[in-house]
């Protein structure tokens, strides 16, 4: 019998951000080329919660350039991503569904994911595979085109270079105190990281409140996507695309000689955060971010109340 040729991620319709699918198709890119194998991409299912309630046609051509993308081995090559573009109708694919473990036959294979333990990856699961294949997808030329004409403005504008800034509100802002996102502890850590007055700033944001910017724009030089009408239109009505915005404006921030997350990230290009590491502390129960002061005192709390200790006053 001859053995499958394409490796099938079959998992249910998952709906989710854009960055939970670039770490599912760098997942299954890693099994495919371990394997030998072609990878048939899953649908992109994007959720509609990132873009104003609004559903679209998604396709993975939109934001990414999947032929120009490359993979990296061991020894520095670079080989095409092994994807396959009409996959082979009598080849049966190697299908591995959510908590099914590898066939024995590839299970001592060193880079070959172990199991997979959920239908969506999460941010971190390609640690699960282990990292020696590097990926790098390629921006779409659309979304590239962008990118560039913004970086040349900012360019322009400032030949120290500018800063990137990204705040996310709108539906992660439970998970951390409101005024960690707020113009006054952006200035903060801004001075923290050097940036003087006056300094040129690109604010990635889900925020669309127009005077929400207008404390920081009294002490910097704030650009932001409706600043370039072709950002904008990408999301304007009837049809908006925030996901598209949010791959262009992650190219920008990249640019820039500092880019500070909201939260903190792995990314090596990241240089800070607005919610400080030693500041805060993360509930690995629910995902929310407390001062490290009060998880302390609500430890000492806890404990008092085991064992019947008085807390000091």
């Amino acid at each position: 019998m001859t053995p499958p040729r394409h490796l099938l991620y079959d998992a249910p319709t998952v709906h989710a951000g854009l960055v939970h699918h670039e770490a599912n198709l760098k997942c299954l890119l890693r099994e495919a080329h371990a394997t030998g194998r072609l990878a048939i991409l899953p649908p992109l299912t994007l959720h509609r919660k990132h873009n104003f309630g609004r559903d679209r046609n998604w396709r993975w051509a939109d934001y990414y350039d999947l032929a120009a993308s490359r993979l990296v081995d061991l020894a520095g090559r670079e080989h095409p991503l092994p994807v396959a573009a009409a996959p082979d109708p009598s080849a049966e694919p190697l299908r591995l569904r959510a908590g099914e473990r590898i066939l024995p036959a590839q299970k001592n294979h060193p880079y070959v994911i172990r199991q997979l333990a959920n239908p969506l990856y999460k941010c971190d699961v390609p640690s699960a595979c282990r990292p020696d294949f590097k990926i790098t997808l390629r921006l779409a030329a659309r979304l590239r085109s962008l990118a560039h004409e913004a970086l040349a403005h900012l360019a322009w504008r400032s030949s120290d270079g500018f800063v990137g800034v990204h705040v996310r509100r709108g539906d992660r802002l439970p998970e951390y105190p409101s005024e960690l996102t707020e113009s006054p502890h952006i200035k903060q850590c801004l001075a923290r990281h050097g940036v003087p007055q006056g300094g040129l700033i690109y604010i990635s944001s889900d925020e669309r409140a127009a005077n929400f910017w207008r404390p920081l724009e009294r002490c910097f030089q704030v650009v932001r996507h409706v600043d370039f009408p072709r950002l904008a239109a990408l999301v304007a009505e009837p049809s908006p695309d925030n996901y598209a915005l949010y791959q262009v404006e992650r190219e920008i921030l990249a640019q820039g000689r500092l880019w500070i997350e909201t939260i903190p990230s792995r990314d090596p290009r990241v240089h800070g955060s607005l919610v400080q590491a030693s500041e805060f502390t993360r509930n690995a129960g629910n995902g929310k971010w407390f001062r490290l002061k009060a998880a302390v005192a609500g430890a000492l709390a806890k404990c008092s109340e085991q064992f019947g200790l008085r807390a000091p006053k």
